[in-house]
């Protein structure tokens, strides 16, 4: 059995790193497969290595000084493989970054060149009719107390205290995808990255000038985690790009009201002062 696979093994090694070169190539690159073929690939050549040392008749010099080179040379190139994927992955996340702020900064002078000022505050309902003050209902009242506090139900008033549960896991994004929960109480952080391939995809169908179908991903995205506001910005992009600026305008609102405080976003909050001026 082992005779019948060990001939293979060169073979094996030398698809692996087809692989991992070709996928490298892709648009975008799968990184995570570039990875395992590398990986793979190590690992058929230390196995062949592993039984030439076990079969072979040379003195134990040479197989001394074969082992030395062989698995040096295989260390060297397994972990300078994947620094180079690293790099390729970590250069091709800025140059995302940078093609969303280019495009959202032309979403940006369009809407201020094209869209009349859009009125922050929303439309008043006409002539309401007073409620019939015999059917009204009595008011509720909801007050916050401190842990010390009753909760009392009395008459038309409710008084509640809901608890806190300090372990709650808190979600925080990055504008990537990358997603992060933590809880105050642990000050454990785990990441995520399950919604990256979502936001590289995204960005490969806007470069393709296709908003139709960067309508379909972004809302395949917001199905998945509707917290993660970078779907929101390329829909935006998108209807401005078939010229529905309404809803661009609209999207915008909702990215600037949900993302206070995020410097991530701040692009999106100047694209709303410009259209309102």
């Amino acid at each position: 059995m082992v005779e019948t696979v060990v001939p293979w093994l060169v073979w094996i090694a030398g698809a692996g790193i087809g692989v991992g070169v070709g996928v490298m190539s892709m648009a975008p690159p799968d990184f995570y497969v570039a990875r395992s073929a590398f990986s793979i690939a190590a690992l058929c050549l230390l196995l062949k290595t592993a039984h030439w040392l076990v079969t072979t008749n040379a003195p134990l010099s040479s197989r001394a000084i074969g082992a030395f080179v062989v698995l040096g040379l295989l260390g060297v190139g397994w972990s300078e493989g994947l620094r180079w994927i690293g790099a390729r992955e970590l250069a091709a996340q800025s140059s995302n970054v940078s093609r969303v702020a280019e495009t959202t900064a032309a979403t940006t002078t369009a809407l201020t060149t094209t869209v009349p000022p859009v009125k922050a505050s929303p439309p008043q309902a006409p002539n309401p009719e007073p409620p019939n003050k015999s059917s009204a209902k009595p008011p509720v009242h909801i007050e916050q107390h401190n842990q010390s506090g009753p909760n009392i139900a009395a008459g038309g008033n409710l008084t509640i205290n809901p608890p806190v549960n300090p372990y709650a896991p808190v979600a925080t994004y990055d504008y990537n995808g990358t997603r992060r929960k933590g809880s105050v109480a642990t000050g454990r952080v785990e990441a995520d990255a399950t919604l990256v391939n979502n936001y590289e995809r995204l960005m490969a169908l806007e470069s393709a000038g296709d908003p139709t179908a960067v309508l379909v991903e972004a809302d395949k995205a917001i199905a998945l985690d509707a917290a993660w506001l970078t779907p929101y910005v390329f829909k935006a992009v998108a209807y401005r790009n078939l010229g529905d600026f309404k809803r661009a305008i609209e999207l915008f609102k909702y990215i600037d009201e949900h993302s206070r405080g995020n410097p991530q976003y701040d692009h999106i909050r100047a694209a709303l002062r410009d259209a309102r001026k």
